[in-house]
């Protein structure tokens, strides 16, 4: 949107299941505990721009419905509902596997920006999210 670009958004998957071990363990979540996971893929005009892949601990967020963030993405939904005190965030070049390639329009194995975010309140995780962009995507940042 700051681009000038129509944002908008189409939800892939969303569930409640049990998450793989290194995400249950990443929310602290019971061993037979499910968690809720989305996956969408964010547009900017017709174009895809990232790739969502997102866990959110229950415990964490008791009031999210996965049928509330049809109009708006779960990143807003938690913003407004669920704080957080802090965050880890981790920025890394990946090659687009055969998925990540199809979902952001280009070649398997074409270099990617890959952001792994997990957001807290105090000691409780709330979600972790990998995104995934498309080719191009450039991060500025000020200090």
């Amino acid at each position: 949107e700051q681009r000038g670009a129509r944002w908008h958004h189409q939800i892939l998957e969303k569930r409640q299941v049990k998450p793989p071990a290194a995400i249950a363990s990443r929310l602290s979540l019971a061993k037979n505990l499910r968690g809720l996971h989305l996956r969408s893929l964010h547009f900017a005009d017709s174009q895809p721009f990232v790739y969502e892949d997102r866990w959110i601990n229950p415990l964490a967020v008791p009031g999210f419905d996965l049928e509330e963030i049809e109009d708006s993405s779960a990143n807003e939904w938690l913003v407004q509902h669920a704080p957080f005190s802090w965050g880890e965030f981790t920025v890394s070049a990946a090659n687009a596997n055969k998925e990540q390639a199809e979902l952001l329009e280009t070649a398997e194995g074409t270099a990617i920006v890959i952001i792994d975010r997990t957001t807290f309140n105090n000691e409780q995780a709330i979600t972790c999210v990998r995104l995934a962009y498309a080719p191009g995507y450039r991060m500025h940042t000020t200090l």
